[in-house]
């Protein structure tokens, strides 16, 4: 199935604009991640079971520069 996460950012400075990347950093074979610069990711789930792990990098305006980790546990959709 299809898969969406949103990072947000934040600063002191209300004014502060952030760029985004996100990275497949394990998991699954390559994904094709839709919206990769942006703060919403979206990708379809492959058929095989696992964790998948995504990285994003917020760089500010001004330089300074976050990372989030977020972790995806694909399993069998069994009612």
């Amino acid at each position: 199935g299809s898969v969406v996460i949103t990072a947000t950012a934040s600063s002191t400075n209300s004014m502060e604009g952030f760029s985004f990347n996100w990275t497949q950093t394990s998991g699954g074979g390559p994904l094709v991640l839709t919206g990769a610069s942006t703060p919403t990711v979206g990708f379809i789930a492959p058929a095989s079971l696992g964790r998948l792990t995504l990285t994003v990098t917020a760089t500010g305006d001004a330089g300074a520069v976050g990372m989030a980790v977020a972790t995806v546990d694909v399993e069998d959709n069994v009612a």
